[in-house]
C-alpha cells in the first residue's frame, strides 16, 4: 500500500475539522448539562441536609414541647391532688365543727330539760309543801299561835323606820280608818296592842275596825289606807306559792 501525504494531510484536517465541530456542537451543550445536572444534584443534596435539619429541630421542639407537656400535666395533677386535699380537709374541718355545735346543742338542751325538771319540781314540791303546811296549820291553829301572829303584827309596826312612819302619815287620812282582819277572834289585849301600834304609827287616835276572815287560817292582817301588813299563815303561804310559780315562769 502506497502512503499518500496528502491523503494523510486530509485525513488529519478532517479529524481536526471533526473534533472542532464536535467540541463546538456536542461537548459544550454536554458539558453545560452535566454541570446543571451536578449543580441540580447538589442543590437537591443541599436542600434535602437543610430538609433534614429542620426536621430534626422539629423533631427536638416537639419533644421539647411534650416534656413541656407532660410537666404542666404533673403539674396540673398534683396541684389538682394538693386542691382536693385541702377541700377534703375544709370538708372535714366544718364537719367536725357542725357534730362539735350538735353536741354542744344537745348538752345545752339536756341540761336546760334538767333546769326546767329541778325547776318544775321545786314548784311542785313548794306547792305540795305549802298545802300539806297549810292543812297541818288549820289543824294545829289555836289561841297560842293566833296571839303569837298577832304579836308579830305588832312588832312590824313599832319596828317601822321612821321614814316610813312619815310617808305613812303623810299619806293617811282619817277617813281612811284602819282594818284588821283575824283569823279568829283577838283577845282584848291583842287588839289594845295593835291599836296602839297603828295609833303610834299615823299619830293620832284610830278606830280600829276589826273583821273575822277565817281564810287566813291563822293570825292577822292590817290595812291602813293603802298599805297593808300581813301576818297571817295564809299570807306565808301564798308567798310560797308564788315563789312556786315564780320559779316555773323564769324557767
Amino acid at each position: 500500500m502506497t502512503f499518500n501525504i496528502w491523503t494523510f494531510l486530509f485525513e488529519i484536517v478532517n479529524f481536526v475539522v471533526l473534533a472542532y465541530i464536535l467540541h463546538r456542537v456536542l461537548y459544550r451543550p454536554l458539558r453545560a448539562a452535566i454541570e446543571r445536572r451536578r449543580a441540580a444534584i447538589a442543590q437537591a443534596q443541599a436542600d434535602a441536609e437543610k430538609a433534614r435539619d429542620e426536621a430534626l429541630a422539629m423533631q427536638k421542639q416537639l419533644e421539647s414541647q411534650l416534656a413541656d407537656t407532660e410537666r404542666q400535666r404533673h403539674e396540673a395533677l398534683q396541684k389538682t391532688r394538693e386542691l382536693a386535699e385541702a377541700e377534703r380537709q375544709r370538708l372535714i374541718a366544718e364537719a367536725e365543727k357542725v357534730v362539735e355545735r350538735r353536741q354542744e346543742d344537745a348538752r345545752a338542751a339536756i341540761e336546760r330539760q334538767r333546769q326546767d325538771s329541778l325547776k318544775s319540781l321545786r314548784a311542785e314540791v313548794n306547792a305540795a309543801a305549802a298545802e300539806l303546811a297549810e292543812r297541818l296549820l288549820r289543824e294545829a291553829a289555836g289561841t297560842s299561835l293566833q296571839q303569837q301572829l298577832a304579836r308579830r303584827l305588832v312588832d312590824s309596826l313599832t319596828t317601822l323606820p321612821e321614814t316610813e312612819r312619815a310617808r305613812v302619815r303623810n299619806d293617811w287620812k282619817a277617813s281612811d280608818g284602819a282594818v284588821v282582819e283575824t283569823a279568829a277572834a283577838l283577845d282584848s289585849t291583842s287588839l289594845e296592842e295593835i291599836n296602839r301600834a297603828v295609833e303610834a304609827v299615823v299619830g293620832q287616835k284610830v278606830k280600829l275596825a276589826v273583821e273575822t276572815r277565817p281564810a287566813l287560817v291563822a293570825g292577822a292582817r292590817l290595812r291602813i289606807g293603802g298599805r297593808l301588813w300581813d301576818a297571817s299563815l295564809a299570807g306565808q303561804l301564798e308567798a310560797l306559792r308564788a315563789a312556786g310559780a315564780n320559779n316555773r315562769n323564769h324557767g
